[in-house]
């Protein structure tokens, strides 16, 4: 099933001439399912195991065959690993099918559209500071977008180019960091309070 008419006959009915495979799509097929199933993690159905490692977390689900799951927005690249089963998945990309065992790096901005063939079970894993360590919250608030247009704003910080100002040995960027030549790093709050002493 990797065409996208054969995907969208397991989905709500989804409005005239939009693309499926665009934001708009993906947006639709959610809104779409939302109206007509329960809406959120229902780990009851879709049973989650998280796992923290120095500075590394893996959320790992089980996706029930004949179920379809619609991910969230990941703001970082990472890793996924597939160890059972089956799926097709829509992107932005088209429809690809994907079977275990398979390792493979998801782009920043993703959204997916997954149908389980198969019971599957799939791992994501990021990058994590030591401060968010068996904090999912925490993760999550810092590797989700809400909305896509939170990540092309993300995106937009990224993309531009760094402005430097010189002060006094000193450089500031764009992002209100204080880089001193000793390579001391200080937010633009910590010099104020700093120069008021």
């Amino acid at each position: 099933m990797n065409d996208l008419t054969s995907f969208a006959n397991l989905l709500p009915a989804i409005p005239e001439g939009v693309k499926l495979a665009s934001r708009e799509g993906i947006l639709a097929m959610e809104a779409a399912l939302g109206a007509v199933f329960e809406h959120g993690e229902n780990t009851e159905l879709f049973p989650l195991v998280h796992r923290f490692a120095d500075n590394v977390y893996a959320r790992e689900i089980l996706l029930p065959a004949g179920t379809i799951v619609i991910g969230k927005i990941h703001r970082y690249g990472h890793l996924n690993i597939i160890t059972k089963g089956h799926v097709s998945v829509l992107t932005e990309d088209g429809v690809e099918e994907l079977s275990a065992p398979l390792t493979f790096v998801s782009k920043p901005g993703t959204k997916r559209v997954v149908f389980a063939h198969e019971d599957t079970v799939w791992t994501t894993i990021h990058g994590i500071s030591p401060s968010e360590a068996g904090n999912v919250d925490a993760v999550e608030d810092r590797i989700i977008c809400k909305s896509f247009a939170e990540y092309d704003r993300l995106l937009q910080l990224e993309e531009k180019p760094m402005a430097w100002v010189a002060i006094g040995g000193a450089a500031i960027g764009a992002a209100g960091s204080i880089y001193s030549a000793n390579k001391q790093a200080k937010t633009a709050k910590e010099l104020a309070k700093q120069q008021q002493q």
